[in-house]
């Protein structure tokens, strides 16, 4: 009887599996709260809210920022949005890179945000060729944030 039992189970089970289609993940939201300065000479002026990371100081300061992401299938483009503020006048350049486990990089691209006499909030799209990444490459951003609490709310891994 007891066999029967683990028979029947394992049909459930696998029929369970058979029916549950493909996974699907889903995209992957993180705060700016998880960056840091990317040196000593960042560190006195780099500040946390709930919100975003900013500058407090009067010259442009460096963070860096892990960007969490899940294994893409084969031939998929990366994705990410790089969302941030600059005050009036000010620019906030960004490096986005994949590396390896080995600490190789396998792809970096740059861009800039900039701000004209107002202040300016922004969503930057951040699309890498679907060659030259790995499933298991690690993704991370760092920005020269521009003085008086220029900032980044956060990344988004699009799944």
């Amino acid at each position: 009887m007891y066999s029967k039992c683990i028979k029947f189970g394992s049909l459930l089970v696998f029929g369970a599996l058979a029916l549950a289609g493909d996974a699907h993940a889903v995209n992957i939201n993180t705060g700016a709260v998880v960056c840091h300065a990317f040196d000593a000479s960042s560190a006195q002026d780099i500040r946390w809210a709930t919100t975003s990371v900013f500058n407090a100081g009067t010259q442009p300061r460096q963070v860096v920022c892990s960007v969490p992401r899940s294994p893409l299938a084969a031939g998929v483009a990366p994705q990410f949005f790089v969302d941030g503020s600059n005050n009036p006048n000010s620019s906030t350049t960004c490096t986005f890179q994949m590396y390896t486990i080995t600490g190789v990089v396998s792809q970096s691209l740059s861009f800039t945000e900039s701000a004209g006499a107002d202040a300016r909030a922004w969503h930057h799209l951040v699309s890498l060729p679907a060659t030259g990444t790995s499933a298991s490459d690690y993704a991370v951003v760092q920005c020269t944030l521009p003085a008086n609490n220029s900032s980044l709310q956060g990344v988004t891994s699009i799944q």
